[in-house]
């Protein structure tokens, strides 16, 4: 089992006991290093962003709620079992999560990036992902799944991060499958990957990106954006990154975790978008868009359609959207 370093557990003891005075000689006893190692693990701390305070005879403290996303601020919230990267740019989050998996990482596994520059959605869809507003991270597990629950998977990660950010204040709403909206525009969508392991029939690794538009970026959305886009946050300044990505890593684990137990879906149902009766356009990966009305969502997720001639459909994958008012449709 790993240990917290130093830097990590002074955080740790400055965040348990937010806006008090705790003095070097006492932290030092308490983390069990000298007051040297207490005064250079605060510089660091400082350096990194956080709003640390420090006065002779006083000690330290911590003045302010919001703070940087780094490593070691994530760790102290997940706790120190959990393996934790946070990059200034990469790629893609998933990208790397699964380049840790590929290389024997055990899991979990938390990589999170202040900006990608070729963040992925799904179906391939490119993901803005600007320095500066958002919030993208990937977690690593490597669960005792089925392949039989992977949609049930994509549908726990929408969950969790509506549960998530309701404990922040914000209320969300679901688009099947994994899309999260307020006030009609989307403000998070997650990508899960995984590999299958060809002799359990299981999953071998998980990986689930999730990006979040915390507030507008500078200069608000590029245009193509701006009528689907929006924030979780109206303004700043708005809770601390690290403790989001945490809640929201927490709740997707235990939710697995729970696996087969599907109690979530009765959540997941009353704060979807697609309640029985709505008209929706499926997107298919191949041939014309077509119309269809929405019965149910199983009890595997699956979203179930009665198409325009009057077929019983199940999809368990794809995409489908809210048909807009006088949408026209190939004949046949």
């Amino acid at each position: 089992m790993n240990s917290f370093s130093t830097k990590e557990a002074l955080l740790a003891a400055l965040r348990a006991a937010p806006e008090i005075w705790q003095s070097g000689a006492a932290l030092a006893t308490r983390l069990g290093v000298s007051r040297t190692a207490v005064w250079k693990a605060a510089e660091e701390l400082r350096a990194d962003g956080f709003a640390l305070e420090s006065v002779p005879r006083r000690g330290y403290r911590l003045g302010s709620d919001t703070a940087p996303l780094t490593a070691e601020s994530l760790r102290v919230l997940l706790g120190c079992d959990w393996q934790v990267e946070v990059w200034p740019s990469l790629r893609s989050t998933n990208d790397r999560a699964r380049a840790l998996a590929a290389g024997g990482a055990p899991g979990p596994a938390l990589v999170a990036s202040l900006e990608q520059t070729q963040g992925r959605g799904r179906r391939g869809r490119a993901f803005y992902s600007p320095a500066g507003s958002g919030l993208y991270f990937s977690l690593l597990l490597r669960p005792s799944v089925t392949t039989e629950d992977a949609l049930l998977i994509t549908a726990a990660a929408a969950t969790a991060a509506r549960r998530a950010l309701s404990r922040f204040g914000v209320k969300t709403e679901i688009k099947w499958v994994n899309d999260l909206y307020r006030n009609g525009r989307k403000v998070c969508g997650v990508l899960t990957e995984a590999v299958l392991d060809l002799e359990s029939g299981g999953l071998e690794s998980l990986v689930a990106g999730f990006g979040l538009n915390l507030t507008a970026p500078q200069g608000g959305f590029p245009a193509e954006l701006q009528k689907i886009a929006g924030p979780v946050f109206d303004r700043q300044p708005h809770p601390d990154a690290a403790k989001i990505a945490s809640a929201i890593a927490e709740d997707f684990v235990a939710l697995v975790s729970a696996l087969p137990n599907t109690d979530f879906l009765s959540e997941y149902r009353a704060a979807n978008l697609f309640v029985p009766g709505t008209p929706v356009t499926v997107l298919p990966p191949r041939g014309a868009p077509y119309p269809a009305v929405v019965e149910e969502i199983d009890n595997r997720a699956r979203l179930v359609l009665r198409t325009g001639c009057g077929d019983r459909q199940l999809l368990g994958s794809g995409e489908a959207r809210l048909r807009r008012s006088g949408e026209e449709f190939p004949a046949g």
